[in-house]
């Protein structure tokens, strides 16, 4: 028999969230204004995606179980990459699309909330099978 989980995690959740889980930070998703500049490149401003500001989150590294290869070498300079996983306080469909995130998108992770906000890419997005919560990769690009 196949049973779904769905009413007792949708009980539980309610109790994780009181616990404070998602108190610490803030996330807000934004793409890229779609304008041109005079030259024809794009304008690199950014705007806040509808529906996907200030939603609190649990901002934290990767597991440390997981093997990553988080140092590029070049001839001119070294760029390492700062890896983030973020659990966002609810489900949100336009990120677990399944041609993916959108080219450019980045996130915004302001912790502890009241701080100056933090600037990532969006590398990659992922729900549960319930979907309940979405997860996110990030990462912050050191030159």
């Amino acid at each position: 028999m196949n049973q779904s989980l769905l009413p007792e995690i949708v009980q539980v959740l309610p109790t994780a969230y009181a616990t404070g889980l998602f108190g610490d930070a803030l996330c807000t998703i934004q793409m890229p204004d779609g304008q041109m500049g005079d030259t024809g490149a794009p304008s690199g401003n950014f705007v806040n995606v509808t529906g996907l500001i200030n939603i609190p989150c649990m901002d934290a590294p990767p597991a440390p179980n997981r093997v990553a290869a988080t140092e590029m070498k070049d001839l001119a300079e070294i760029a390492a990459n700062a890896p983030r996983h973020v659990l966002l306080n609810g489900y949100f469909q336009v990120l677990d699309s399944p041609s993916g995130v959108p080219e450019g998108w980045q996130a915004i992770i302001e912790r502890p909330i009241g701080t100056t906000p933090v600037v990532y890419d969006l590398l990659g997005c992922e729900s549960d099978s319930q979907a309940q919560m979405t997860r996110m990769d990030i990462r912050l690009l050191l030159v």
